[in-house]
């Protein structure tokens, strides 16, 4: 099958899906055996997903308070600021909300890109330093555009949460 033939019917198939979805969701119906407009054989860009004005920016110092309020995590050092499309490294440092350093807790992060409902596709390598402080490698942000860098803490002491750094890839 061509290159051309393959797309047009791929193509097809995601327009009749995304029908199928829309009649079920509305009172709507298909149109039968409808084929995709010429247009729509996927000659345009892909558009990528523009970062909100209102960001904070990435910067050595910034923190993000957790969602429980029981921990806040500290960028201290960064690889690339701001942060680069592709694998990014820091460190960050987990402590309580008066910077009291969590010395009992594990880390786990993953990259996210919410526009588009995709995860990094890389997973990170975390090597704990001391005094709450973890080294955080291979933080994939693979396309330009609005990540979140999320991090899940477990401590005995401050308990299970979950930190949020927001990012933008231009």
């Amino acid at each position: 099958m061509s290159q051309t033939l393959w797309w047009k019917s791929r193509t097809a198939r995601v327009s009749r899906l995304t029908c199928i979805t829309v009649a079920l969701l509305s009172t709507g119906g298909c149109p039968k055996d409808e084929e995709p407009a010429e247009e729509d054989a996927g000659d345009a860009p892909y558009a990528h997903a523009a970062c909100p004005a209102d960001l904070p920016e990435l910067r050595i110092g910034l923190t993000a308070e957790g969602e429980s309020g029981a921990v806040q995590a500290e960028l201290m050092d960064a690889d690339n600021i701001p942060a680069e499309q592709f694998l990014n490294q820091w460190e960050v440092q987990l402590q309580e909300p008066d910077g009291t350093p969590i010395t009992d807790a594990s880390l786990t992060v993953t990259s996210f890109m919410p526009a588009h409902s995709h995860d990094g596709r890389k997973r990170t390598t975390i090597t704990e330093l001391e005094d709450g402080r973890f080294d955080v490698e291979d933080i994939n942000l693979w396309m330009p555009g609005p990540w979140e860098v999320r991090l899940t803490v477990e401590s005995e002491s401050a308990g299970e949460d979950y930190i949020v750094f927001d990012v933008c890839i231009e």
